[in-house]
């Protein structure tokens, strides 16, 4: 798994002497960017199928903030092995925590030591999402994150080999750990805020074909863009997020629960 991370130490040295000087405004400007060019780039819509309807939950990514919120939704399924989980980004996260059994707070206690590792200078912050990865997997694998379970997820990437090459869903179920942590790392993939290529191994995260993902009779979407959930947006690419944060959105996550 170390051979994934991408980074070279000059790379990782640049990163981490600006990280204490990421503002919100950086976040919020980066999140932005991310959604126009992801608008901007989307294939012409013709939905992919799924394979039941009757088990399919849609679970898209919304970053670091969505993941908290993502996660606390998922947790109020009571047989989490009911549903096959049609994800991308950070929805993989929280369907793979969902799955692996893990709870929220130790959740975030992965998220805060991949973060302290990136602001002591360990880790580049190209590495904060694979760093997290591993130690999700590590718990999981350990409790219920076996073969069996491995096969309720449908992991969506976009295939491309560069900004004007043709862009193709891919949806997979990893059979190992291995393939899982690869996968994870694609779907999370973001040119500059997450990984520091254009793709990693030609995927990159579901989000920028979105267009042709398949359509489930569950989602587990983001609240209603308000005043109230300002917050929540304006966090969605933010590393620094904080802890307060994190249980606030999971609770609120919590509180919506999951609608078939």
């Amino acid at each position: 798994m170390d051979s994934m991370r991408s980074s070279s130490s000059s790379e990782r040295d640049g990163a981490i002497k600006s990280a204490p000087t990421l503002t919100a405004k950086y976040w919020r400007m980066l999140t932005l960017f991310t959604c126009i060019v992801g608008h901007f780039i989307m294939p012409s819509p013709q939905r992919l199928a799924v394979e039941d309807p009757n088990t399919c939950a849609y679970v898209p990514g919304a970053g670091f903030s969505g993941f908290f919120f993502t996660m606390g939704r998922l947790q109020t399924v009571q047989e989490p092995t009911s549903l096959d989980y049609y994800c991308y980004s950070a929805g993989c996260l929280a369907s793979t925590a969902t799955l692996g059994n893990i709870t929220t707070g130790e959740a975030l206690s992965m998220a805060l030591n991949a973060q302290e590792q990136w602001m002591n200078g360990t880790i580049s912050r190209f590495d904060v999402v694979s760093q997290f990865v591993d130690s999700m997997i590590a718990v999981g694998q350990e409790r219920t994150l076996n073969a069996k379970v491995l096969s309720k997820l449908r992991i969506i990437t976009t295939k491309s080999n560069g900004w004007l090459q043709q862009r193709e869903t891919v949806i997979r179920t990893p059979k190992s750990l291995e393939d899982l942590k690869t996968m994870l790392v694609q779907t999370t993939w973001i040119p500059g805020a997450t990984g520091n290529a254009f793709s990693f191994e030609e995927h990159s995260d579901g989000a920028f074909s979105s267009a042709t993902h398949p359509s489930c009779p569950t989602t587990v979407g983001l609240p209603q863009l308000s005043r109230k959930t300002f917050s929540f947006f304006a966090n969605l690419l933010n590393m620094n997020l904080k802890p307060a944060q994190a249980h606030a959105f999971s609770k609120s996550g919590m509180e919506l629960g999951l609608q078939r």
